[in-house]
């Protein structure tokens, strides 16, 4: 293995905090860190420490450095004399390396659910007389967005007790400690111009200086384990895990948060929060459908908390603003999961827990049907127009400055999908709702079927009869990613085939035919150039979920099908995704070849759609 391996790992706290890095140890992003804490649970986030400076050194003048490190200007420091041997992700991030090929370490890292903090660990194979293993923390504590500089504001001072070291860099940023079974010299210095070569693809400033309080030592003579903590002033040590999560479940883990008194689910690591249609979306496959009840029940709940004008939030800002309701789709998806609750546990609930999904369901239904926020509201024909210049509702909603990339003002024909199964819930409370729900499927058809497909908007910009037929993922929710078909057989064939023939990638669906004039086949460039093609092409990992229930409702799901659909879609699509085999997946990748993985590492929908598909496919 490479030192220089920049595929991703990632470990959480469930509260928003998290380690991640690169395979090879360099950092790559801002986000990089081995300790990133979540101050106002799930949000508020404040990256403590950056990394490491690792190494031994032995009485005759030997050394080895065990983590590379990237400077302005191309400048590296590569590893020395240290041979990577192995990486493991599960259950926790672990490597194995060989030292002068004399002696063997592995090194893991681990946090303890529902406790902000990192423990890091070093084993050895045996002990060596005459030498020194040492520690150099590279600290910050940045808000996690921002980038760290040298300054004459930062408290060095530092206090120790028994093992314990304790800091606070800035008055309004927490206090820390630092806790270890080694030798502590304090010798406070700042090492400066780290270069972050993710960031300056991106555009953005990629150069950053951190402090350094000291070295930790341990002498290899009397050792052969050392381990380094970190975590909030007064707070017990970590507990390691008797036995930690593996696998899918420990992957749901790692998005599945606090927020308030209940849960919900990041959007993706590192730089989300808690969206709410990411949210609904991820939660079908990652909590519904794997008979995690408790947890679905939980996040619905908080959410509901949050309905205001018939509209559930988009998303949370860091800092404790108030939640953004600028999403048309959101509160649909929520009605959908609270249908699919419904139809598992109905039975099982609580009279007042029941009582509130309904009135929450109810209200958006309402809401949407007499009209809401940006120009939301059911129109004569049964149908969901929205949206209003400079405002971004679907989850094509790229916007950079005043620039709208897929305004999609009408009636988007995914939301129409989601209406309508919403209204099919509703029934089970109120059957008034029959009778839009009747207008609205005899409209879907005869407003959005074109002959070859499916438009994806009508009434653009709210001018009746216009359309617009650009080839894109959201008709699939008429045929799969939803609980039923809206169309024929025929047709759904028809809307198959054209998504398969211009869409499909090994990654996932393009979100734009490259036969358009406005598609972007690589996702690259500065922030315009991202956005811009975001939404144009960029494939999406999490429509994999509609396409294969869109095959298994249009072919059949018969042991043969399955196998095929395995064979030809499911699997190159596991294989380009997680080649770390750590049950996680990306947001995005490149429309064109090599389908390069791109956007959030991390992304909490991909996950909740591959094992939302995985179990269908398996019963």
């Amino acid at each position: 293995m490479s030192a220089y391996d920049l595929r991703e790992w990632l470990v959480t706290d469930g509260l928003g905090g998290f380690a991640m890095g690169t395979v090879g140890g360099i950092r790559t992003r801002r986000y990089h860190s081995l300790w990133t804490h979540a101050l106002g649970s799930p949000t508020e986030r404040f990256l403590i420490l950056n990394g490491l400076e690792v190494g031994m050194m032995s009485s005759d003048g030997r050394r080895a450095r065990f983590i590379p490190q990237n400077y302005s200007f191309d400048y590296s420091v590569p590893t020395e004399n240290v041979q990577l041997i192995s990486f493991e992700t599960q259950p926790f991030p672990k490597w194995s390396y060989r030292i002068f090929e004399e002696i063997e370490v592995t090194f893991s890292i681990e946090m303890e659910r529902g406790k902000s903090g990192v423990r890091l660990d070093w084993i050895f194979s045996e002990r060596k007389k005459d030498w020194t293993f040492w520690v150099m923390p590279l600290i910050s504590g940045r808000d996690f967005h921002a980038l760290h500089h040298e300054n004459v504001v930062r408290n060095l001072e530092l206090t120790e007790l028994l093992q314990v070291w304790r800091m606070q860099p800035y008055a309004d940023r927490p206090a820390y400690e630092m806790r270890s079974d080694g030798l502590f010299l304090r010798d406070p210095s700042w090492y400066r111009k780290f270069q972050y070569n993710e960031e300056k693809a991106r555009g953005l400033d990629f150069e950053e200086d951190l402090h350094v309080p000291g070295v930790f030592q341990w002498d290899m003579g009397w050792m052969t384990q050392a381990y380094l903590e970190f975590g909030l002033e007064g707070e017990n040590h970590l507990v390691r895990a008797k036995k930690p999560k593996i696998g899918y479940e420990k992957s749901v883990d790692d998005f599945l948060v606090k927020r308030g008194e209940g849960l919900t689910i990041m959007a993706g690591y590192p730089w989300f929060g808690d969206w709410g249609r990411d949210t609904f979306i991820s939660m079908r496959g990652m909590l519904i459908a794997q008979d995690r009840r408790e947890e679905s029940l939980s996040i619905l709940l908080e959410w509901s908390k949050y309905v205001d004008h018939g509209m559930i939030p988009n998303r949370f800002p860091d800092g404790g603003s108030a939640p953004e309701y600028n999403s048309v789709d959101a509160s649909l998806w929520y009605v959908v999961v609270v249908g699919e609750f419904l139809q598992k546990w109905e039975k099982s609930l609580k009279s007042e827990e029941l009582k509130k999904l309904r009135h929450v369901c109810l209200d958006i239904l309402k809401g949407y049907q007499k009209g809401t926020r940006h120009r939301i509201q059911m129109d004569d024909d049964g149908l969901i127009a929205c949206g209003e210049p400079g405002v971004q509702l679907t989850w094509m909603d790229a916007k950079v400055g005043d620039w709208v990339v897929t305004p999609r003002i009408g009636k988007p024909v995914e939301i129409q999908a989601l209406w309508i199964h919403a209204l099919e819930v509703g029934m089970r409370w109120e059957r008034s709702f029959d009778v839009i729900l009747k207008k609205a499927e005899k409209s879907f058809e005869k407003r959005f079927w074109n002959g070859s497909g499916l438009n994806d908007v009508v009434d653009v910009d709210h001018i009746s009869g216009s359309f617009d037929a650009s080839i894109r993922p959201n008709m699939l929710l008429a045929i799969g990613g939803l609980s039923r078909r809206l169309l024929n057989l025929d047709q759904a064939k028809t809307v198959l085939k054209v998504v398969e023939q211009q869409l499909w990638t090994s990654a996932g669906l393009r979100s734009l035919s490259p036969e358009d004039l406005h598609y972007w086949g690589y996702y690259q460039g500065g922030v315009i150039e991202r956005d811009g093609a975001y939404h144009q092409g960029t494939v999406w990992a999490w429509w994999i979920g509609p396409f294969i229930e869109a095959w298994l409702r249009v072919y059949g799901e018969t042991a043969e099908v399955k196998e095929a659909i395995k064979k030809r879609f499911f699997e190159p699509f596991i294989k380009r995704l997680d080649s770390l085999d750590q049950k996680h997946f990306p947001e995005i990748a490149d429309g064109e070849e090599p389908h390069l993985a791109r956007g959030c590492p991390f992304q909490a929908w991909s996950l909740g759609e591959v094992m939302r598909i995985e179990k269908r496919l398996r019963s």
